[in-house]
């Protein structure tokens, strides 16, 4: 494994009134371990928010031929870390809201001045789309989730990549998550939904780690 030589953070997102994005905080807890916070949400009869928030590690390194390469991590975040809530008013029923934890690996080949792999990418925990179905509260949460992270065990292993000999290649590493919220109502009666990625009162309680780039 090809340890990363640095950690970033990286946000973003839109919103339409009444739609919020709230970022909580970020931090490090050491070199390849740190914490995100964010939500969106929205109460009223109409409104959209959808945002992001993640760690980055970059890798660079020379290689030639055929590799695979994977994202290499470790989890540790408690029940309740992603979760999603809604109260449906009549009418409403093509609201949602949804949370993901995902990771990505993108590939930028320097001697090209470009991105030449954003493919390998996934969702580590996904709420799905939680839709109102009828009046009344809609909830998903996501379990405790303490663990080595390995994103070849996702998706049927670690996708393969020609490199050319003599490139140098930078590889980002993310791992973080998306909220998003949508109301639309026919109705008069506000809607109240929220997407939430982690606990704004005890967010480095609640950790990612990106340790590095693994390559077969």
């Amino acid at each position: 494994m090809i340890p990363i030589s640095h950690m970033e953070y990286n946000r973003g997102g839109a919103h339409t009134a009444p739609g919020v994005l709230k970022y909580c905080s970020e931090g490090k807890l050491s070199a390849n371990t740190g914490w995100v916070c964010m939500g969106s949400s929205v109460q009223g009869t109409s409104g959209y928010a959808r945002g992001w928030t993640d760690l980055i590690g970059k890798v660079s390194t020379k290689l030639a031929g055929i590799h695979s390469y994977y994202e290499v991590g470790a989890i540790n975040v408690s029940a309740g870390f992603l979760r999603v809530s809604g109260h449906c008013a009549p009418g409403a029923f093509g609201s949602y809201a949804r949370v993901y934890l995902f990771w990505h690996v993108w590939v930028y080949d320097v001697n090209l001045s470009a991105y030449v792999d954003q493919g390998n990418s996934g969702f580590i925990w996904d709420s799905g789309y939680a839709y109102c179905g009828t009046t009344g509260w809609i909830r998903a949460s996501s379990p405790s989730m303490v663990k080595s992270f390995n994103s070849s065990s996702y998706y049927g292993g670690a996708p393969s990549f020609r490199f050319v000999t003599g490139h140098v290649y930078e590889f980002t590493l993310f791992m973080g998550c998306t909220t998003e919220v949508s109301v639309s109502s026919g109705s008069s009666t506000p809607s109240i939904f929220g997407s939430f990625c982690n606990s704004p009162t005890a967010p480095s309680s609640n950790s990612l780690s990106i340790y590095g780039l693994a390559i077969v």
